[in-house]
């Protein structure tokens, strides 16, 4: 009678145990669908930069993944460096657009530049699938570069902001023959993304999580750009500022120079006084704070109207000393 007893209890603590842990799991991947799992397309109100305002020719490619398409466009002008071309990672909820100066200022020194939107961002179809996301959208675009008789015999390097620098600084390990990338605000892995962006109550449980967004993105989510970046030989140039309120640097720049103490072709730049975008001016950055308090308690009617009188180029002037030590990366 005993054992019985024994044996009943010891199992209904086991049947506790597991639907305590569906539970948990079931939150997990329902906190993962309200991040992703849908499109995400620009906001309209924003005034972007436009290839238009700089004179590019931008020619239009259609990359097949997975029955979904990713839309990139090959942006350049009075190319000099023809033997080269660098590929353009865009943030989280981003687009292509939102980095079209960044874009221009390399493809006006010379260089091809080819930006695209993730699978399930603007141009793009499909979904959003999860962290893993922007670097299995890379790993199509690298491969599909490799494969085009116009591209395939080109150098390649890769820049990348927030979340596009952790697909840069990632597909490295699936290409290490990647000249160079260079990582602005990097996030280093899915765990650094999570942490950053999810409430603090599912951080222990984490690896759930990112074992979860890694089977939605087919194996994507499992890098780390200092494991990554530990055998790596070519140019890598990362860049934050200390005071980034968006991605804490002692997760993004600080540990990539930590883990890699050694790696001699690793640069770091601190700009100081900058957001989330280091290569953007200081007054780029203040007019940003300025733009978040005055419209921090604006309901969407309000919002709406106030945009159309910001000058959002000013929002995202960038910093011509910082840009000319990026484009330092692809020369040579």
């Amino acid at each position: 009678m005993l054992y019985i007893i024994i044996t009943i209890i010891t199992l209904s603590v086991l049947l506790l145990i597991a639907l305590g842990f569906l539970f948990i799991l079931s939150k997990l991947e329902k906190f993962h669908k309200s991040m992703f799992d849908k499109r995400f397309m620009p906001d309209k109100r924003i005034t972007f930069y436009t290839k238009e305002e700089y004179d590019l020719t931008a020619k239009k490619y259609e990359i097949s993944v997975d029955n979904e398409k990713i839309i990139g466009y090959l942006y350049s002008k009075d190319v000099k460096f023809e033997d080269k071309i660098i590929v353009f990672c865009h943030g989280m909820y981003s687009s292509k657009e939102s980095y079209m100066q960044d874009m221009a200022y390399i493809a006006l020194k010379g260089y091809y530049v080819f930006g695209f939107d993730y699978l399930g961002t603007n141009e793009s179809s499909g979904t959003l699938l999860g962290f893993g996301n922007s670097l299995k959208s890379l790993d199509a675009v690298i491969k599909f570069i490799k494969n085009q008789k116009e591209l395939a015999s080109k150098k390649i390097y890769v820049i990348g902001h927030s979340w596009g620098g952790y697909a840069a600084g990632n597909i490295v390990k699936l290409h290490p023959y990647i000249k160079g990338v260079v990582l602005l605000a990097p996030l280093t892995n899915v765990r650094s993304i999570a942490e950053a962006t999810s409430p603090k109550s599912i951080h222990k449980f984490l690896p759930l999580f990112i074992n979860y967004d890694n089977r939605q993105t087919g194996g994507y989510s499992k890098y780390d750009i200092c494991e990554s970046l530990k055998d790596y030989k070519g140019k890598v140039l990362v860049i934050q500022s200390e005071i980034d309120p968006v991605i804490s640097a002692n997760i993004s720049i600080n540990r990539i120079k930590e883990s890699l103490p050694n790696n001699d072709n690793i640069k770091y730049l601190y700009p100081k006084d900058r957001l989330h975008n280091p290569n953007y001016t200081v007054s780029a950055a203040n007019y940003y704070m300025e733009f978040v308090k005055k419209t921090k308690e604006m309901n969407e009617e309000e919002l709406t109207e106030y945009m159309k009188t910001c000058n959002f180029h000013k929002m995202g002037e960038l910093d011509s000393e910082i840009m000319d030590e990026i484009v330092k990366v692809f020369e040579g």
